[in-house]
């Protein structure tokens, strides 16, 4: 089998969204002769907000996983126990997070200051400090087991730093892997005007040295491609794996259950459209008002909290935390309905990538459940490109109460006419995670076949990452 090194800093005992297209490429390269070494960070379980062990179940006996150490000055103050765990439930039973009403002392206050300020400061990301070592251990599993090719993937961006010291110094093929915006994300925070342009460089760097780059949606490969183009670009999107669902069992509730998973974010990802629709409906249908049950599930931010009890809904909803993957899984596959919401914002910049050009990964979990999807995104955004036509799916403006609430309308009419039992259609065979890393093991096999002169690129960045090399 060839050999390829796989450059991620979330990857299991993580169970957060950034870990799973990791995942299912290692798991899925096996089938097309390439075994991996996974590079990645050396955590704490117990410290992380979110885990799924099972997840590592899934990987094939030929994987490898190497941990690398990470410098994290923020871990100080969480060592010392100033901030809880993300998702950690309150005295009301509801998860509060970070800044709800079980951590809202004048230390979390300032702690919370503290870690936008380090955000801010850190390039390419908080997480540059697991550099030093784990370009050490990279260049270690070089020269022990050679591998044939590199592939890093982010968030975090720090991976591509990794993989660009380690191709300068190996001169393997690199594929660089972009699953958000590295520059122009509007969720993100911004770093300080010098930082940002640094971290710009670093990201033209990434992009120019890359012999293969890899996004997840369209929008993402005309932010990076030059305009003269290479043809090294190619859109790999996220998708479904029918493994993950087959053998899930299903957790049904008695009533009509929507189930949303993920977070909201203000001004940027809020529910309130959606719930001001459901208020009003359940005003106005007392049959719903007897049937209807709502969960989130993941961190649930205060916001979102005082906007439930604002509307009078803390009956009808249910803030369940964060919970692994599979477990949100197993509640998407129990529901009568999936709520599906595009990010939008009114803070966004001219040079962000625009919000209705993301496509979420959720978007493919929900295909793979096969159940009813009430989509509220944008006309004409990527995610209604994808969704219009399909089976089961309902298309609602974000922020258009009476178009979300005739949508959930029409999805609960099927529900008590019995017909959302009949056979869920067929996700589309294109987003199945093994046909996506078919093309993904394409792109390697011609990166090994055609890699670019390293030479060309060996040394023109080097004094940024210098600083940080060592063998």
């Amino acid at each position: 089998m060839k050999h390829l090194l796989v450059i991620a800093y979330e990857f299991p005992p993580f169970g957060t969204s950034g870990v799973f297209r990791t995942v299912k490429f290692v798991k899925y390269l096996a089938e097309f002769d390439w075994r991996c070494t996974v590079l990645t960070v050396k955590v704490d379980p117990d410290r992380l907000a979110v885990t799924d062990s099972r997840l590592s179940e899934r990987l094939p006996s030929s994987a490898r996983i190497v941990r690398a150490a990470c410098i994290d000055p923020y871990n100080l103050y969480r060592r010392f126990g100033g901030k809880r765990k993300q998702g950690q439930k309150g005295i009301s039973g509801n998860p509060t997070g970070r800044g709800g009403a079980t951590v809202s002392s004048l230390l979390n206050r300032l702690a919370a200051c503290g870690e936008q300020i380090h955000q801010r400061l850190a390039i390419p990301d908080a997480k540059i400090g697991w550099y030093p070592d784990a370009v050490r251990q990279g260049s270690r599993v070089i020269r022990e087991d050679p591998p044939q090719a590199i592939f890093s993937t982010s968030p975090r961006e720090t991976a591509h730093l990794i993989a660009y010291r380690l191709k300068a110094r190996s001169g393997l093929p690199w594929v660089a892997d972009f699953r958000d915006p590295w520059t122009g994300a509007f969720f993100r925070q911004r770093p300080f005007p010098l930082l940002a342009t640094v971290n710009a460089h670093w990201e033209k760097m990434a992009v120019r040295s890359a012999d293969a780059v890899t996004v997840t949606w369209p929008a993402l490969k005309d932010r990076l491609a030059p305009a003269d183009g290479t043809g090294k670009f190619f859109v790999i999107s996220n998708g479904y794996d029918p493994d993950d669902i087959a053998n899930i069992v299903p957790v049904q509730l008695p009533g009509f259950v929507i189930v949303y998973t993920g977070v909201f974010i203000p001004r940027q990802r809020s529910p309130e459209a959606f719930l001001v629709a459901v208020r009003d409906w359940l005003k106005q249908d007392a049959r719903a008002s007897e049937a209807v049950r709502i969960r989130f599930v993941g961190r649930a931010d205060p916001f979102v909290v005082e906007m439930i009890g604002a509307l009078g809904l803390e009956s009808y909803v249910e803030l369940l935390g964060n919970v692994p993957r599979t477990d949100a899984l197993a509640h998407c596959k129990g529901a009568d309905c999936l709520f599906l919401l595009n990010s939008y914002s009114v803070e966004s910049k001219a040079d962000d990538v625009p919000p209705d050009a993301y496509i979420p990964g959720k978007l493919f979990d929900y295909l793979g459940a096969g159940r009813p999807i009430l989509a509220a995104v944008q006309k004409g955004s990527a995610s209604a490109a994808i969704l219009d036509g399909l089976p089961n799916v309902y298309l609602a403006s974000p922020n258009d109460p009476s178009q979300i609430q005739t949508q959930i309308r029409a999805v609960f009419e099927t529900w008590r006419s019995g017909n959302l039992s009949t056979p869920a259609p067929k996700p589309p065979e294109q987003y199945h995670r093994r046909m996506l890393t078919e093309r993904l093991a394409k792109v390697l096999k011609s990166v090994t076949a055609h890699p670019q002169h390293t030479a060309q690129y060996g040394s023109q960045y080097g004094p940024i990452t210098a600083g940080f090399d060592s063998s």
